[in-house]
């Protein structure tokens, strides 16, 4: 994970979605959360990642962060994958043995005395937990957070050092039991002892991504809505049919592309374009559509065409992203 990219405008971030508090002249000894472990739709998200987690620290300007959390990631080909991790910013995220699954209700804690973290994790659905304490020589605890991220990818190779990731479509997450504590006093995030700040997850481009609701009456729950993975869109195939499943002389040929999106908003907007051709001649198509998440493409074939090959192209366009599917069929 990484710390909060800079506030556009206090309340906006290109990898974090949630909420921050702070006590000015305070420093926080413990953050405490629980929520539910989320599925994700791998089919619209592509390759992946999100993590949800509390912690210390992180905000604009600080120079570490102590969290602790999940992830639910999507690999590139569409198979989710859940685990627990900690992580002590600069320091990559370490993987903790604590089995847990979608549906599973994880409860986390962090806890700060001096210089020493503490960690706790309990899946309350399996009875499994993970806890762990260590040393940091220089802790940032001028903030507590409950957040759902957009990971980021580093690499010494990366001009740019970490690049953010997709977002994994979780759907909607909550959070509840949100509560932090200074020395002397415990409260819940709505607490009016804290500067209380919701953050909303956008794109570089201004587009939203995730998006955290109002705190619920008790001040300590609320909701996270997936709304796109970020980044730029992208367009994947999800299968192609063909009507009849041979191409006959004299009769209409219907080629069909399912596709998804990166933001399944986006296909709102989608286009289809037909291109074939019969023995090299072009063949005009009868009629286009893009209805759901399918572009179908009608040709009428010539009645002399048997035995030739009908070789053609469905393209879907939406907002700058394509994603044709090429075919060739010898014609009945």
């Amino acid at each position: 994970m990484a710390p909060l990219t800079e506030l556009r405008d206090a309340s906006t971030s290109e990898n974090w979605a949630g909420y921050t508090v702070t006590a000015p002249g305070a420093s926080f000894v413990d953050v405490k959360g629980t929520w539910i472990e989320p599925s994700v739709d791998c089919t619209t998200s592509g390759a992946s990642a999100s993590g949800f987690w509390i912690g210390f620290g992180g905000l604009p300007g600080a120079t570490a962060l102590e969290q602790t959390g999940t992830a639910a990631d999507c690999d590139a080909s569409g198979h989710p994958s859940h685990y627990a991790w900690y992580e002590l910013v600069p320091a990559p995220p370490s993987t903790v043995p604590l089995e847990i699954g979608p549906g599973d209700t994880i409860s986390a804690e962090v806890r700060a005395s001096g210089t020493t973290i503490s960690f706790q994790l309990d899946d309350l659905t399996n009875g499994h937990s993970f806890s762990t304490q260590t040393t940091v020589a220089h802790p940032d605890l001028s903030s507590a957070e409950w957040i759902a991220e957009a990971p980021s990818a580093c690499s010494p190779f990366n001009p740019n050092g970490c690049t953010v990731m997709p977002l994994s479509n979780f759907g909607t997450f909550s959070f509840t039991a949100g509560s932090a504590a200074v020395a002397d006093h415990t409260g819940p995030i709505a607490d009016p002892a804290w500067s209380v700040d919701r953050v909303q997850l956008v794109a570089a481009t201004g587009d939203p991504v995730a998006q955290p609701s109002d705190l619920g009456s008790d001040g300590s729950s609320f909701t996270i809505t997936w709304q796109s993975t970020g980044g730029l869109l992208r367009l994947m195939p999800l299968g192609f049919t063909t009507t009849p499943q041979l191409p006959r002389a004299g009769r209409p040929f219907t080629a069909s592309l399912k596709v998804a999106a990166t933001n399944p908003a986006a296909l709102a907007d989608a286009t289809t374009t037909c291109s074939a051709v019969v023995a090299g001649r072009p063949v005009r198509a009868l009629g286009r559509s893009f209805s759901g998440r399918a572009a179908q493409c009608v040709w009428q074939l010539p009645a002399g065409a048997t035995g030739k090959t009908i070789a053609g192209t469905v393209t879907v366009t939406a907002r700058g992203a394509k994603l044709s599917k090429p075919f060739s069929l010898r014609i009945r």
